[in-house]
């Protein structure tokens, strides 16, 4: 996952604090700059650097882990726009800080940047779910498409088993594309149904699997099951439900 930092902004309930900050999500953490952390705590900058000093001299946290400079561009008076090296430090640094100077604020800033994180995360979880879940769908129609088109040109509709596989896989399709249309709220049940030809149970799926590695000469691993996910999928494409 590209890592990407945004600012976000901390209020506290009072009113009195407001602090700017930046949320790492790939680092799971919040940095700060010294003059943001005297603001949050209500010191100056001067204390935090001096409390700063005494966390790394006793070994309570290591500098090269807790603190990082980043290139920032600014305007810079008469001679325009410079970039500059700013220190700034994540939140493990701005809670020991914190503890030690004004524990109270300490604790709610705590409190709020496990929830900033916490929100990041399941963004992140929940975008690249569907990501993934979404191209595997779409490589697995595909492949479906190019059976098909492998059935019908080399006439294997002509064995029984090959047709038994073949409306397996139009049947497993067909319910990957209720399921998504599902997903999308735009599932339309119709008023009838055609009489069901063909109805694919595990059974006769792994008897057609077989036949279909004997006729192509498969590797040893193809159709191996991983787990009972395959027969899992097998059962659940005749399953209805009941309100």
């Amino acid at each position: 996952m590209e890592e990407r930092n945004d600012i976000v902004i901390y209020n506290s309930e009072d009113g009195l604090v407001k602090m700017e900050a930046m949320v790492d999500p790939a680092g799971e953490t919040i940095w700060a700059t010294q003059k943001a952390i005297a603001a949050l705590f209500g010191v100056t900058v001067p204390n935090i650097s001096y409390h700063l000093g005494r966390i790394f001299k006793s070994g309570e946290l290591e500098a090269d882990a807790v603190v990082k400079e980043i290139l920032i561009t600014a305007q810079s008076g008469a001679r325009g726009i410079s970039d500059e090296k700013v220190r700034y430090y994540n939140l493990d640094a701005i809670i020991s800080i914190g503890y030690k100077v004004n524990s109270v604020r300490a604790t709610k800033f705590r409190i709020w940047a496990a929830n900033v994180l916490k929100q990041y995360m399941l963004k992140g979880y929940a975008v690249n779910r569907n990501a993934v879940s979404e191209q595997k769908y779409e490589d697995l129609k595909k492949a479906v498409g190019l059976l098909e088109n492998v059935f019908s040109k080399e006439l294997l509709l002509t064995s029984d088993q090959a047709t038994d596989l073949f409306d397996v896989i139009r049947d497993y399709t067909y319910a990957l594309d209720t399921l998504d249309a599902y997903d999308y709220q735009s599932l339309k049940i119709a008023d009838t149904t055609a009489p069901e030809r063909f109805h694919a149970t595990y059974e006769n799926a792994i008897e057609a699997i077989k036949s279909l590695k004997e006729k192509f000469g498969a590797s040893d691993l193809f159709g191996v099951e991983k787990d009972a996910s395959f027969h899992s999928s097998i059962g659940q494409i005749y399953q209805t439900w009941e309100g």
